[in-house]
């Protein structure tokens, strides 16, 4: 049969929130020369849909520590960590290290708040970005490689995570863990939550959870919430150390300061218990903008969970609230809603074209239902959502809902 939403979602990978430093780092040299320019680009299409905009680089945030480390008063921003080699964004002459101030005179700060800028442009649109680039008489990598040998954590950490990402330069494990234990030992919290995590996986280094946890612990207890979220996750999970009690402790105290991922994941929590107070944790973190907490929401209320009322209308505010943030299961799931006859939403349409957006996003569910339950799915569902996918230029076949060998084949480039 069609597959459920399921319950409590799955944490990514995704480095923990972070929270600025107390303190900023002593200042010895004058501030970084910076400019301000502005560079019009080329949007390209999207690969998944030739209709939709794309601009081929990988963005980065920056907090404010990073900035005091240069001598530059900012609070957050958006940088560019990698430019993808022939793009148009290298032609129009994006560099790495570049930060983002605004897209066609508008300010934005987020990366969510880019991704919405380019999916709603068009192949072949030129946008104007404007940028504040650090004057270096080298690369961009060299200038801060030489502010960090001068004494600035923050700055180390960054080297390393360029060792780690290889963007610019070879990648280099090694290196990035030498760097990473010079910031850390330095006092920069996410340099010692990067060596944390090389411990962790073996990265640069031989893999040694205990020392992960060590500096981990040392990363908590310079009262950063966002490293309190990941050592009470961690001792919660207990891969290396089960404290319960603890874990509970760090992640509540990191919630009540304001930590959303810490609601969120109190949330997933008691919902694992099928504890009612997951619902005012997640309903926390919903108002806090994560959206798996407004996915897990939709799906209670679509399952009648946690002594809730089964109540479609409601599941789809949560999942609609989540879709703005671009969660491409709250997509799927909303496409089920629209599929199933039971409650009066049937909407073929709109079920074809939740199910494309999942799809152009990658959603695992949506891929695997198309390619090998797709009979279970309506046919004039079916047709339809062929009909966007040859609107896309993804697909060339029939639009009569029957899915032959040309359109699974496509389903499946589409989604890999």
């Amino acid at each position: 049969g069609l597959v459920l939403p399921t319950g409590v979602s799955v944490e990514t990978e995704a480095a923990p929130e972070q929270a600025s430093l107390v303190r900023t780092l002593p200042f010895t040299e004058m501030a970084a020369a910076t400019r301000n320019l502005t560079v019009p680009v080329t949007l390209e299409a999207w690969k998944r849909n030739r209709t939709r905009g794309s601009i081929d680089m990988t963005l980065f945030t920056l907090e404010k520590p990073y900035f005091d480390a240069l001598g530059l008063t900012m609070e957050t921003a958006l940088q560019v960590a990698q430019v993808a080699e022939g793009s148009n964004a290298q032609r129009a002459g994006l560099k790495m290290g570049d930060i983002i101030l605004a897209w066609n005179g508008q300010p934005i700060r987020t990366i969510t708040a880019f991704f919405d800028q380019v999916v709603m442009s068009k192949p072949e649109e030129v946008v104007s970005l404007e940028v504040l680039r650090i004057d270096t008489p080298g690369t961009y990598f060299e200038e801060i490689a030489r502010r960090a040998e001068l004494g600035k954590p923050h700055l180390m950490f960054h080297v390393g995570m360029i060792f780690r990402t290889g963007a610019q330069i070879q990648r280099n494990d090694a290196e990035a863990f030498r760097w990473f234990e010079k910031a850390a030992r330095g006092g920069d919290v996410q340099g010692m939550w990067a060596l944390a995590v090389a411990y962790f996986k073996g990265e640069g280094t031989k893999a040694d959870g205990s020392q992960g946890l060590y500096w981990l612990m040392r990363a908590a207890d310079t009262g950063d919430v966002g490293m309190q979220f990941a050592l009470g996750s961690m001792l919660l999970d207990g891969p290396i150390q089960h404290d319960e009690a603890r874990a509970l402790d760090l992640l509540q105290r990191a919630a009540s300061a304001g930590n959303s991922k810490a609601m969120l994941r109190l949330g997933q929590y008691f919902h694992a218990r099928r504890s009612n107070q997951a619902l005012g944790w997640y309903e926390r973190a919903a108002d806090a903008g994560e959206s798996d907490a407004m996915l897990n929401l939709g799906v209670i209320h679509s399952n009648g969970q946690l002594g809730t009322t089964r109540n479609q209308e409601t599941a789809l505010e949560w999942y609609g609230k989540a879709m703005r943030l671009h969660h491409r299961t709250a997509f799927y799931n909303a496409a089920l809603i629209y599929e199933d006859a039971r409650d009066g939403l049937r909407d073929a349409v709109r079920a074809a074209t939740l199910m494309m957006r999942a799809l152009e996003m990658g959603e695992p569910l949506a891929i695997r239902q198309m390619t090998t339950n797709y009979r279970r799915w309506k046919k004039d569902t079916r047709a339809e959502l062929q009909r966007l996918m040859a609107q896309a230029g993804v697909y060339e076949g029939r639009t009569d809902g029957e899915f032959g060998q040309d359109m699974l084949a496509a389903l499946r480039n589409f989604g890999s």
